[in-house]
């Protein structure tokens, strides 16, 4: 039990900095007087941003429970196939940043 407890644990705080990432991203002024057709995404009212904030956690710790699922289950059937995934990922994360 303490390993499924400790795996969610870190999955809900993945999902909580990136939403943090995203809502201080987003609620920054100078950017959403920068370019305010692209940012401005999270409301005025508090239930709303807490609405929002609690669902982006959750779509984002999802996301990692999945990608987390699918390289397993890839890996029990072709393990350097689960390499492959994880380099790829990083290669293009990489690329992406040097743009």
């Amino acid at each position: 039990m303490t390993a499924y407890s400790s795996l969610a644990v870190s999955i809900l705080t993945t999902g909580f900095v990136s939403a943090t990432l995203s809502y201080d991203w987003d609620t920054d002024p100078k950017k959403r007087a920068f370019k305010p057709d692209l940012y401005g995404y999270i409301p005025d009212s508090t239930k709303k941003r807490a609405a929002l904030f609690v669902t982006t956690m959750l779509m984002s710790a999802v996301q990692v429970l999945i990608k987390g699922i699918l390289v397993v289950s890839v890996g029990f059937v072709v393990e350097i196939y689960a390499l492959y995934s994880l380099v790829n990922d990083m290669l293009f994360y990489l690329i992406y940043i040097r743009l």
